[in-house]
């Protein structure tokens, strides 16, 4: 009877360490998809600033097509830009952790999420910055 209960702890030792790893991999690929999702913002951000210095009067949702993207470029799905009275926001819907991410890589106080058309950043709270009624709530937003 003694060797049950040694192999039923045992199995239970092991399955914990199991699901252990198991979080612990998920935490590191959520980390790493943060990462590529915040540096492809800025790449797309950059290509939107350059577009509106050469055209001071867009506004809205400039297409794709009109930037000049690097080749290698591919933008992330859910990632998307706004152009108003020549403000420019870079969007993302969902993963309000990103905010902290792009927050910390740029020490800006123009990213954050919106909440109620506010911009709220990660590390100061309420900026007073209001937001275009286009973007949608809880989205992670990069300011210009």
């Amino acid at each position: 009877m003694p060797i049950i209960w040694i192999l039923l702890v045992a199995l239970l030792l092991g399955d914990y360490m199991l699901s252990e790893n198991s979080n612990n991999s998920e935490q590191a690929s959520i980390a790493a998809e943060n990462e590529a999702i915040s540096g492809s913002m800025q790449v797309y951000k950059n290509a939107i600033i350059r577009y509106v210095e050469l055209t001071p009067s867009a506004s809205g949702a400039i297409p794709d097509s009109s930037l000049a993207l690097p080749t290698w470029f591919t933008r992330f799905q859910g990632i998307s830009n706004y152009v108003a009275f020549g403000k420019i926001y870079v969007y993302y819907i969902g993963r309000s952790e990103l905010a902290s991410v792009i927050a910390g890589k740029t020490e800006s106080m123009s990213v954050g999420i919106n909440r109620g058309g506010i911009l709220m950043n990660p590390r100061s709270g309420n900026t007073g910055i209001a937001l275009p009624a286009v973007i949608p709530e809880s989205s992670v937003v990069i300011m210009q």
